[in-house]
């Protein structure tokens, strides 16, 4: 779904949904999906799905410019 999202987007601006789960809030954030970074997909990132007790050991910082 994401990945399909991206594709209808690419160098268009894409708004995201962003969860903390440590404060238990969730902020909207501006990404802008591109071919061009030099890597594989549109993201320059990877976005996977797992459980709040696994959370822990994958919690990744996400800063916004």
């Amino acid at each position: 779904m994401v990945s399909e999202m991206a594709k209808s987007h690419v160098n268009k601006p894409m708004c995201v949904n962003v969860y903390n789960s440590r404060n238990d809030t969730i902020r909207e954030a501006i990404i802008i999906p591109s071919d061009k970074w030099g890597g594989d997909g549109l993201l320059g990132c990877s976005i996977r799905f797992t459980t709040y007790e696994r959370a822990i050991d994958r919690v990744w910082r996400i800063l916004v410019c």
